[in-house]
């Protein structure tokens, strides 16, 4: 199911969720859409918050599968892709990545 630009409008869609082995936090890369424009980002974030917003959006066991396929390889850097994995987009609103949503964007 292909979703509208226009409903992603204030959203972040994770293509990536990034893990570096002996790292405490997970690295989200993604597409951010402010005002009908595309923003390409990466926005790190800890095991805790991760892991309330995982279970939050898409629920426990696909949560639990996210970590299984974040831990249990022997990669030096893992990768979990939602859309590929999991068949799902993972949208996320900026207030839950405490992303301040008040601002003016200025073109150079």
């Amino acid at each position: 199911m292909k979703i509208q630009d226009h409903t992603l409008n204030n959203f972040f869609e994770v293509h990536f969720i990034i893990h570096e082995k002996q790292d405490n936090s997970v690295l989200l890369n993604g597409t951010y859409f402010i005002n009908n424009k595309k923003y390409y980002t990466d926005i790190p974030l800890d095991f805790l918050k991760f892991s309330r917003l995982c279970e939050k959006l898409i629920g426990l066991d696909k949560s639990k599968s996210i970590w299984k396929r974040l831990f249990n390889n022997n990669d030096l850097v893992a990768e979990v892709s939602p859309k590929k994995h999991l068949n799902l987009s993972m949208l996320i609103k900026p207030e839950d990545l405490d992303i301040n949503t008040n601002y003016k964007l200025k073109s150079a």
